[in-house]
């Protein structure tokens, strides 16, 4: 029989192997497909029993690649369950108002306005109503409702938008998979609100939402700027009222992970109440002797891990270490160490069939592959103690000795995980942070010895009025780490990747990681560790940049231009889409495209690019067009062009409708040829690309 670990890998490869296809498989063909692997598997079972296993080795071989086939099997046929029970149908007004009603399930105050989340959302369009699940839209008008009334407005839709480059993140799977249909703004000045009456279960469920916000409020009124708006990120999981400064100097420090409800904050809490409840009822004699301390801690360390998870608004990443939390202080009750392998692995199965589109997400790998090395690491640590104790060259340790070794162990977790998560940061964000390290040292013991018990203590006493004094602590902290930001900011830092890198390259790391941590032997453990290398250097050294990139519907154009090795500005991209190119590609954008850009010319009726032997044009009229058709090499126009117009050259025409059929594009010029990729190949016909 596999072992755990055996299982959980080949049901993520089947998990991978699913989201990598090209087109959707049928629902026919993946329940044939697992009948099929598992009557052979039974088959193959049979067979060995009954013949006595005349070669043992074979059969054994035989059995194992039967059993990893019909595990990722099962990790396809999760997958593709988890996609039809979403079944997410977007929504696009395409810019055009309709008359939107529905409830009010969340409300995010952000710098500039509220986004209002309306859940059950009905569109008035062209006569009939259409039914639109959950949206989002940017409120503009007064009043703003409240969370649980029933509005009526005036609004804009937009489905949500794909890739920003091929090989880029899917914003629509990640929608897809939220439930959201359609992202838009209000327009006009008349709406209708009504209080809802709904039943016991939406009104349990907007009690904590209610709850959320008034701890946002209280949170506003003790603390001041940003500490408020990182305390209210750390305790409500909202971060809309971050700086945009802030943020950056976060992600460029390597310290954006305490900003998001993960693993780290739940078990945190986890940690301050379990110990809390063991140690005082340690005081108490009858207790102590009569009960199971160990045990009750553990369950009242659940209860409260459950009451921030609400209060937080239980997102994706927070109930995923919810559950983990759970299955570490379920090990408790069984009697088994709270943290081990095999725990985690479990937790990890029972996330990735609950919901396998996370096996795709940053904080899902980066959390696992941080917990995979603490564990790793204390177990080897362990075994040198034991050595050590067994050779009676352990040294008696005082009672003063003991919070420096709480100290100590700290800083090696954050190292541990600092180190472990960077090779999957490097791949999702493209920045490495040589100050990670250092901030991490003094940021995460901030935020374990101070910010979160102090926050914790302030939840506990707001019902009395007493949270003044937990919560200045809880400021002085965030102070802390917000000034370590600066100062690891300061730090250099690199882009691993000139371009986006296959997940091919991720998933070669991945797997070889996983194998690292769980090899039995240093010499296969080395093994792996060099071939991971060896991959992620061959890989880097031939990623390239491309010559042109064009955004999605033709909204914007960068040319590459390798002298300076940055990106010069053809056509003005938006804020966002400029700033996600830059991380991407780890280029600047400059201005003054035609001075800086040598063969780069244009007029009043387009633009021409010499590039070696090639001529590229960016015609704006249909005259200019029809003259470039002649001598061009590749056309890239916003014009919507006849299907028949200027398809006697040899020219590559890239117009308005090509652009918004086929996405983000990138164009590469190689030796005599033109290599053109679009999102909308790379992506494939999936139930999440509409």
């Amino acid at each position: 029989m596999l072992g755990l670990k055996w299982i959980v890998l080949a049901v993520s490869i089947g998990i991978g192997m699913y989201f990598s296809l090209p087109s959707e498989p049928s629902s026919s063909d993946v329940i044939v497909g697992l009948a099929m692997v598992a009557i052979i598997l039974i088959g193959v079972t049979v067979g060995i029993k009954r013949k006595q296993a005349p070669y043992p080795m074979l059969s054994y071989t035989v059995r194992i690649a039967v059993q990893l086939i019909l595990c990722i099997t099962i990790g396809v046929t999760a997958a593709k369950i988890r996609t039809e029970l979403k079944s997410t149908e977007f929504f696009d007004s395409k810019r055009r108002a309709v008359l939107v009603s529905g409830q009010v399930t969340n409300i995010d105050q952000r710098r500039d306005g509220p986004r209002v989340f309306v859940s059950d959302a009905q569109v008035l369009r062209g006569g009939r109503e259409n039914s639109t699940g959950l949206i989002r839209v940017k409120w503009r008008i007064e009043p703003v409702p409240q969370i649980g009334d029933r509005v009526e407005f005036k609004g804009v839709l937009n489905k949500p938008s794909g890739p920003l480059l091929p090989g880029g993140f899917d914003f629509q799977r990640n929608a897809y998979f939220q439930g959201l249909s359609a992202y838009g703004y209000t327009v006009g000045k008349t709406q209708e609100l009504t209080a809802s009456d709904d039943g016991l279960q939406e009104r349990i469920r907007l009690f904590w939402v209610r709850l959320r916000q008034k701890v946002t409020l209280e949170l506003d009124e003790n603390l001041t700027g940003q500490p408020a708006a990182l305390a209210i990120a750390l305790i409500t999981n909202q971060r809309q009222r971050i700086s945009e400064e802030n943020l950056e100097l976060f992600r460029k420090s390597g310290l954006a992970h305490l900003l998001a409800i993960s693993g780290l904050h739940v078990g945190l809490v986890a940690t301050m109440v379990f110990l809390v409840i063991r140690y005082g009822l340690a005081l108490v004699r009858p207790v102590a002797l009569r009960w199971k301390t160990k045990k009750l801690a553990a369950a009242i360390a659940v209860f409260f891990c459950l009451i921030y998870v609400l209060l937080t608004g239980g997102s994706i990443p927070t109930q995923r270490a919810f559950m983990m939390t759970c299955l570490v202080l379920g090990a408790v009750f069984l009697d088994r160490r709270a943290l081990s392998a095999r725990v985690i692995m479990i937790a990890a199965l029972v996330l990735l069939l609950w919901s396998p589109e996370v096996l795709m997400s940053a904080s899902f790998q980066m959390s696992f592959a941080a917990v995979g090395g603490l564990i790793v690491a204390y177990e080897l640590l362990a075994k040198y103690r034991q050595r050590n104790l067994s050779r009676n060259v352990a040294k008696k340790r005082n009672v003063a000795s003991v919070p420096f070794a709480a100290l100590a162990k700290v800083v090696l977790s954050s190292i541990i995980a600092t180190l472990a998560t960077a090779p999957f940061a490097a791949f999702h964000f493209n920045l490495i942070s040589l100050g990670g390290i250092v901030a991490n040292l003094i940021a995460i013991p901030a935020a374990a010895f101070v910010v979160m018990p102090a926050g914790f203590l302030g939840l506990v006493l707001m019902p009395v009025g007493l949270e003044a004094a937990p919560l200045w602590a809880m400021e002085q902290g965030m102070l802390v780490i917000l000034e370590t930001a600066r100062m690891a900011a300061d730090f250099p830092t690199f882009h691993p990747f000139a371009a986006p890198a296959s997940t091919v390259l991720l998933a070669t790391f991945a797997i070889s990681f996983f194998l690292l941590l769980t090899a039995g032997r240093v010499v296969t453990a080395v093994g792996f560790g060099a071939l991971a290398t060896t991959i992620c250097v061959g890989a880097v050294s031939m990623v390239q940049r491309p010559d042109i990139l064009i955004g999605p519907d033709n909204e914007a154009v960068a040319l590459f231009d390798r002298a300076s090795g940055n990106f010069l500005q053809g056509k003005q991209p938006s804020a966002f889409l400029k700033s996600y190119w830059e991380q991407a590609y780890a280029v600047e954008f400059l201005s003054e495209t035609e001075d800086r850009l040598d063969g780069y010319k244009c007029d009043a009726n387009g633009c021409l690019l010499k590039e070696e032997d090639r001529l590229v044009a960016f015609p704006k009229t249909f005259d200019a067009l029809r003259a470039d058709c002649e001598k061009s090499d590749l056309i890239i126009t916003t014009l919507f062009l006849p299907k028949d117009f200027c398809r006697r050259t040899a020219a590559l025409i890239i117009d308005q409708r090509t652009s918004t059929q086929s996405g983000a594009i990138s164009i590469q010029f190689g030796d005599g040829k033109i290599e053109v990729k679009t999102t909308s190949r790379e992506r494939g016909v999936r139930p999440w690309v509409q």
